[in-house]
């Protein structure tokens, strides 16, 4: 299986906003995001380089991982 975490976490104050077990796809990604409020939407997007992303999170709202 490849069932993953979905996890949005507010980098401030370390509080999980949203968080899921699902099959890492874009069907999911597209899923997971539009259930995350949308006063957290508004902030600066720290995300992997998981392809999904590009159809989903607005490139000017997402910075590359600081992780590499």
């Amino acid at each position: 299986s490849s069932d993953l975490m979905w996890l949005a976490m507010f980098r401030k104050t370390r509080q999980i906003i949203r968080y899921a077990v699902v099959e890492r796809n874009g069907d999911s990604c597209e899923s997971y995001y539009e259930n995350i409020p949308q006063i957290y939407k508004t902030c600066n997007i720290y995300i992997d380089d998981y392809e999904s992303y590009k159809s989903v999170i607005s490139a000017s709202k997402s910075i590359g991982s600081k992780y590499k």
